[in-house]
């Protein structure tokens, strides 16, 4: 069902518990239904909580009201959150940023996605990439994306499809209010039929952008993790960690504090380095510090350490009963052929999870076949683009 009526304030839209001047809202409806009333906030603080965290469940913390926060806070572009009501309940919600050249995380960003999965060969990717004449990638640019601007799991929360297809709908009439090129969704997760449904059938080009891994933790913990592995890889898992503790290192839970972060930055910028992406130390500090901020207790490491310094580390977000691998870094001078990786972000990490109950970790995207070597599931994620420039795609 389409928008109905004109954008009218927030206070009239029936939110005066939250009202805000820097929001907008339209109201819809069909006969004999009740009236949806669709709020666009412009900052992640002034979105309720309480009502856009009801619709975001245990595998959504990168959708969750205080991880709109961080990403706001680093995300330097303007940011939409759309939050449907219904009968005076939240129905739906959806993020939104406004990406151009210009904003300084490109992982997800079309320019960037789309020409490196066709440099991957995943399917689609490169019959897009045709369908741009020979114009570079950059003409997507600039893209309203949709569903969020982390890696992984681009969705709406909530909703049947009427109502996703609203929101979709919104989504692109403020790509076009704010003159974007294109509206993107990077990461469509391939079990969102209905989301994938409603794109394809709006005249989406679609592609595949990648895998999406997690790992049910064992409740027997690292025995029952090795003693599900195939043998061969259970001997090799099980040599690693020898080495590990033969090279004087151990991993455990630190919480993440001021007081270790500027080391952490220093080895998440050689990680980086290391696989092609510049970043400074600085802005890697502030994203740490921010993420902090938000999560409090529920962020820590696991940090691989020995006599001298942190050498590798893992940093682990709690939503809910799930635990979330965010970043990691190491020191590639003193780590050799250590499998430090796989201790802080695998062995350690299980241990620490079945102790506490945790019945899922996720991995996020990439280094898919290293992860489900380990034990890890995955689904396809899928990119979709939508042209809103005449003769931007050749059909």
């Amino acid at each position: 069902m389409g928008v109905s009526g004109a954008y009218h304030s927030a206070r009239t839209a029936g939110h005066d518990r939250n009202p805000v001047a820097s929001s907008t809202a339209w109201a819809s409806g069909g006969p004999g239904e009740s009236v949806r009333e669709v709020t666009v906030y412009k900052t992640a603080s002034e979105v309720p909580a309480p009502d856009w965290d009801a619709l975001a469940g245990a595998d959504d913390l990168y959708l969750s009201r205080r991880w709109l926060e961080v990403a706001q806070a680093g995300g330097g572009a303007p940011f939409r959150y759309f939050l449907a009501m219904q009968a005076g309940r939240p129905a739906a919600a959806v993020p939104a940023v406004l990406a151009d050249a210009g904003v300084p995380w490109i992982t997800g960003r079309a320019d960037v996605l789309l020409p490196r999965c066709a440099a991957e060969g995943l399917p689609g990717a490169a019959a897009l990439m045709e369908r741009l004449g020979g114009k570079p990638a950059s003409t997507l640019l600039p893209t309203l994306q949709v569903g969020g601007r982390h890696v992984g799991r681009s969705r709406v929360l909530g909703g049947g499809p009427d109502l996703v297809r609203e929101l979709i709908a919104g989504c692109e009439d403020e790509a076009r209010s704010a003159g974007a090129a294109t509206v993107t969704l990077p990461y469509v997760d391939e079990r969102d039929v209905c989301l994938r449904e409603v794109l394809s059938a709006r005249g989406y080009a679609c592609y595949v952008s990648g895998s999406y891994s997690w790992l049910e933790v064992p409740p027997g913990g690292f025995p029952q993790y090795a003693e599900g592995l195939p043998a061969r890889r259970r001997r090799r898992v099980l040599a690693e960690r020898r080495q590990i503790a033969a090279a004087g290192v151990s991993a455990g839970p630190e919480p993440l504090d001021s007081g270790i972060i500027p080391r952490l930055a220093d080895l998440e910028v050689a990680l980086l380095a290391r696989y092609g992406t510049p970043w400074p130390a600085a802005r890697s500090a502030a994203a740490l510090r921010e993420t902090m901020a938000a999560f409090g207790t529920d962020a820590f490491v696991v940090a691989a350490r020995d006599a001298a310094d942190i050498r590798g580390f893992a940093l682990i977000l709690r939503h809910r009963d799930r635990w979330y691998a965010r970043q990691a870094g190491f020191d590639y001078e003193f780590q050799g052929n250590l499998p430090l990786y796989f201790e802080v972000a695998f062995y350690r990490l299980i241990e620490l999870a079945a102790d506490a109950g945790v019945p899922v970790i996720h991995y996020g995207l990439g280094s898919r076949d290293a992860k489900r070597s380990r034990g890890c599931r995955g689904c396809a994620q899928y990119g979709f683009v939508l042209p809103l420039r005449d003769g931007l795609l050749r059909p």
